[in-house]
């Protein structure tokens, strides 16, 4: 199973929107699990840390929650993290994970690493913020790859 094919749950609707809708439209139900997991690419600076700062902040985010904070770079990733520049009343809750949105192979080992913790425990894939992005200069191929 690829990480794309979990239901994908807008971070809209975590941080108060009405959506409850997966990506195809279908109602979800409600959550029976222990705690939800959120997983945000590109989540170690920009955008991508103040994603993860909004949902660490917000009420909806509980106690049995888990953030994962995926950067191409997992030292970077878990630099963020250690330094406390995420929130710091949810710090045991965020986890650094690697994650190349362009290479099949990081993105299935992060896929089993998430997929490893909902089944040990008790949580449910709750939302895939994609914030990676970049620009390859003159290849375009290379800045669609990592765009789309």
């Amino acid at each position: 199973m690829q990480l794309l094919l979990f239901p994908i749950i807008s971070a809209f609707a975590f941080l108060g929107g009405t959506s409850t809708n997966d990506r195809n439209g279908r109602m979800l139900s409600a959550m029976a699990a222990k705690g939800k997991v959120i997983l945000v690419t590109g989540g170690n600076r920009g955008v991508g840390l103040a994603i993860c700062n909004e949902i660490l902040s917000s009420p909806k985010f509980g106690d049995d929650d888990i953030l994962y904070l995926g950067s191409r770079n997992f030292a970077r990733g878990l630099e963020v993290v250690e330094s406390e520049i995420v929130h710091k009343a949810k710090l045991n809750q965020v986890k650094a994970i690697q994650i190349d949105v362009t290479d099949q192979l990081s993105v299935e080992h992060c896929q089993e690493t998430i997929q490893s913790d909902l089944e040990d425990n008790d949580r449910e894939l709750y939302a895939i913020v994609n914030n990676a992005g970049g620009y390859a200069g003159a290849d375009i191929q290379a800045t669609l790859d990592i765009n789309i």
